[in-house]
This record gives C-alpha cells, sequence and structure tokens, in this order.
C-alpha cells in the first residue's frame, strides 16, 4: 500500500507540462563597491559586452567624508557575475551625475555619458549642467580616450521663442550597429527657472570623429517632455525615442522613431507618437503616465516599453506594451497593452527593461525571446526591487501570438540586504545571449549603501512532452527528448 501510495506520488509530480520559456534563475546579490564609511553611490546603469561575454556597470559615485566632486565608476562583471574589476571613468574637475552606458562591438569598447556641471558645486547655481561623454575600451579606461562634450545649452534648438541656456539632464544612450552610430538624447531644462524641458538627441559616430544633432522635440513655450529613454531596431535601423511630458496628473508616454543612417549635420523637429498610452486608436488609458523604459528584442522584433502608471499620487502600476518592427507593422495597426502589476497597495516607482536573452525558433516561423522588467516598490517607507520576466512568441510579420510570465518576484538577496531607506533607488538592466543582470544601489546588512548587482540565467527547459506509466514503472520523455525511467525495477527493466 505505501508503494502504491508513493508511485501515485510521483506521477502527480511528473503530469505532462506544456513546454514554455524557462523560469530565470537568479544568483545571489553581489557587491560592486567595498563600502567604505561615507560611500554614497547612486544611478546604476548597465550594459552587456557581447564579445568578451561581460557586464560594465556604472554608477554615480561620492564619499561624504572625504572632500572632492561627484565621480562616474564602473564595475565589470563576467557574464556568470564573477566581479572582475572596479575603475574611475570620469576625468573631468567638477561633478559628474546620471551616467549610461553602450557598447560598441566594431571598436569593442563602450560609450558612457553623463551630467557634468561647468563649476565647481560650491559656487554653481544648480543649472548649469552639460552632457559629457567618454570612450572606454571593454578592459578599462586608457590615456589616449578623454572624455568630450555632447550637449551644451548654445548649441541647442533656439527657434520659437526658447532661450538657448539650458541645463542637460538625464542623458540616455543606444548604439545602432549597421549605421555604427550611437543615438545620446537628453531633457534640457530652460532658463531662468528651469521647471520647463524638452528632448533632444544627438548622433556620435563609433570612431569619436563625428558630433552632430539630430533632433528637437519641442512644441509650445508651456509644455515640458521629461524622463527619456532610446532603443535600436536593428531590422529597421533606427531608434525609438521615449518620454514623458510634465503635467503631473495627466502624463502621458510618447514616442519617436528617429532613422539609424542620416546625413551629417540634419536638425529636425519630430512630430509626436502618442499611442502608448492607447488601448486602442482614439481611446486612452487614463491616469498620470511617466518614467518609461525600452528594450529591443532582436529575436521577435519587437519592443517592449514599460512605464509607470500614477505615480505621482502614490500608486504606481506598471503597464507594458509590445511594439512590433516598423518593417513589419505600423504601430497604429498592431500594438498590445498589458498591465504587469497593480502595486498592491503599495508605491511602484521606478521601472527598466531588458530584451533578447534566452530565444529560440519554434515551428511555423515563429520566434520567441525573453525580457526581463524590473521596477522599485515601496512598502513601509523602503523600497525594495521586483522583477518579471515575459517570454514573447511572434510571427514572420510582427503578429504577437502570446507573452507568457515566466519569473515573477523580489531582486533583493534579503541574506544581504536590508530596507533601502527612503530615497529613489536606480536599476540598470541588460541582456547577454543566455542571462541578464540588474545593478541598482542598496543598504547592505551592515547598513552601508553600496552599488549592487544580481545575475540571472535561463533555467533547462525541464518540462515534459509524453508520460507513460505502469503498474509498477513509469517512463517520461522531457522537453529536451531525454529518456527518464522510474519505479520498482524489480527485474532490472528500468536500467
Amino acid at each position: 500500500m505505501k508503494m502504491h501510495s508513493l508511485l501515485i506520488l510521483v506521477l502527480l509530480l511528473f503530469v505532462p507540462v506544456a513546454s514554455g520559456a524557462a523560469d530565470l534563475q537568479f544568483a545571489p546579490t553581489r557587491s560592486l563597491t567595498a563600502g567604505w564609511p561615507g560611500d554614497l553611490p547612486a544611478g546604476s546603469r548597465v550594459a552587456y559586452n557581447s564579445r568578451h561575454k561581460e557586464y560594465l556597470v556604472v554608477y554615480q559615485y561620492h564619499n561624504s567624508i572625504l572632500s572632492g566632486p561627484d565621480q562616474i565608476h564602473a564595475a565589470r562583471l563576467s557574464a556568470d557575475g564573477s566581479y572582475i574589476a572596479n575603475y574611475v571613468v570620469s576625468d573631468l574637475p567638477n561633478s559628474c551625475r546620471q551616467p549610461d552606458v553602450a557598447y560598441d562591438p566594431l571598436f569593442d569598447r563602450y560609450l558612457v555619458v553623463w551630467s557634468y556641471t561647468t563649476t565647481p558645486l560650491n559656487i554653481s547655481t544648480g543649472h548649469d549642467w552639460d552632457i559629457y561623454g567618454r570612450f572606454i575600451a571593454w578592459s578599462g579606461p586608457t590615456d589616449t580616450m578623454s572624455s568630450f562634450k555632447i550637449f551644451a545649452g548654445y548649441n541647442e534648438y533656439q527657434s520659437g521663442g526658447f532661450p538657448p541656456a539650458t541645463s542637460d539632464l538625464n542623458p540616455r544612450v543606444s548604439y545602432g550597429r549597421t549605421s555604427k552610430t550611437f543615438f545620446v538624447t537628453q531633457a534640457a531644462y530652460l532658463y531662468p527657472n528651469y521647471n520647463k524641458a524638452f528632448i533632444t538627441g544627438v548622433k556620435v559616430s563609433a570612431d569619436g570623429a563625428t558630433l552632430w544633432q539630430d533632433l528637437s522635440i519641442l512644441v509650445t513655450i508651456t509644455q515640458s517632455f521629461a524622463h527619456p529613454d532610446v532603443a535600436y531596431d536593428s531590422l529597421q535601423d533606427e531608434f525609438l525615442l521615449v518620454f514623458d511630458d510634465d503635467d503631473v496628473a495627466n502624463r502621458m508616454v510618447y514616442g519617436v522613431f528617429v532613422p539609424g543612417a542620416e546625413a551629417t549635420g540634419t536638425h529636425r523637429k519630430v512630430e509626436l507618437y502618442s499611442q502608448l498610452t492607447g488601448i486602442s486608436v482614439g481611446q486612452v488609458l487614463y491616469g498620470g503616465h511617466s518614467h518609461p523604459a525600452v528594450s529591443f528584442c532582436p529575436v521577435t522584433n519587437m519592443y517592449l516599453i514599460a512605464w509607470v502608471v500614477n505615480r505621482h499620487v502614490d500608486a504606481g502600476e506598471i503597464y507594458a506594451r509590445y511594439l512590433p518592427s516598423r518593417a513589419l507593422a505600423q504601430p497604429s495597426q498592431t500594438s498590445y497593452l498589458e498591465r504587469l502589476d497593480t502595486g498592491g497597495g503599495d508605491f511602484a516607482n521606478l521601472v527598466d527593461v531588458a530584451c533578447g536573452a534566452n530565444t529560440d525558433q519554434l515551428a511555423n516561423n515563429r520566434n520567441t525571446g525573453d525580457c526581463l522588467v524590473t521596477w522599485t516598490l515601496r512598502h513601509d517607507n523602503a523600497f525594495w526591487s521586483f522583477g518579471r520576466q515575459l517570454t514573447m512568441v511572434t510571427g514572420p510579420n510582427g503578429e504577437l501570438y502570446r507573452h507568457d510570465t515566466g519569473f515573477y518576484g523580489g531582486l533583493q538577496n534579503l541574506g544581504a540586504l536590508s530596507a533601502w531607506g527612503t530615497e529613489e533607488p536606480a536599476i540598470g538592466v541588460a541582456s547577454g545571449p543566455d542571462n541578464f543582470t540588474s545593478a541598482f544601489i542598496g543598504i547592505d546588512g551592515a547598513g552601508v549603501k553600496r552599488a549592487m548587482s544580481r545575475m540571472s540565467t535561463a533555467a533547462p527547459r525541464t518540462g515534459w512532452k509524453s508520460v507513460s506509466a505502469g503498474a509498477d514503472s513509469t517512463l517520461a520523455i522531457r522537453a529536451d527528448g531525454s529518456l527518464w525511467a522510474w519505479g520498482l525495477n524489480s527485474y532490472g527493466k528500468l536500467r
């Protein structure tokens, strides 16, 4: 009787399941900083190096005890999460903040961009920020690559009654493989009050020899746009730039498409594409939509745009839109909206997204690719990081057949992290061929602020295609084709 009960239990545990994406498995959280007294890292971002299969995490660093300006630091991590090295990126005398990073496989190096104040902070008005960048070799900085100016107020859009003086903040960068250019975007806050902003974009050639302004998104002096992010579509050779407007209660998330290949010196104003927060054409999803993030999955040829809804009333929810490449379908024809998280009564705050790992090609010309969406959630005056794995299955013409959920839960290793505190932490996400990494700022068990990372890998696909049960033994075939057997094995028949 006991043997039969055990057999029944085993059969229940190995009921056939549908083949699908395996859940991501997350390694323990790692510290990227030493945690000395006074360490104050902030604003982490991360990029994947496809040649050397490693990640570069960049972050803003300041020490509250030792005098000196804010710097941009970087940490190298292998694809399996092993720590390699730390180094200083910025080489400027004044404070550097809000970094971002993109990798160029052609020259095998990174472009790191950041906001830089042109005067020392002790005499700065707080509004005199420009955008600088530096090319960094994959193994670390060299003396031959110095920082250079990308945005400065006098270069920006000056028609339509807008004054030329701006404060340039929140840069984002993406690399276009076909045209071999970086696209850098940022929010330019206008003089004299610096409470209105517009979005601009600059192309930077991969060799660093050419730098030209390409884009200004500017409608009227009464409007303001902020919080840009950008991703590259290799199929269409274009960038999708997303951002929000600054009407707090009625914010919308917008997007514009920017060609990857364009003549040097082009300067143009781009019309807004406003369907990102629409349920359907002409039907808007109500609420305040803000702080968007975007990534492009090169296997499914689809963008995933995620953002926060109603952040301004401490009731933030996470929404996402799936948008096919314009090489396959126009956005007005095909787009898909989904609510990823309700916040559970807590406060969803910031979001990021990466696509491209754990990719497969299915039958009937269908492709599948994974994305990882991360966000912060405030609970009891502390911030916690959460993540959700989304697997997209698409057809050859941009049809979205399904979008499954894999891993869903907290990203902290609670044995190493305590509550984050009440500030707004940043999360950076990057995807490799088989894994993701999240980079964030947290508080360790000793109460010291550190830059952290947490790696993930795709777990084996362990679904069962079929099961055949006998009186005292069972045979089953896994999704990977391997044959498994278990039971009494009285006469060695299962060997």
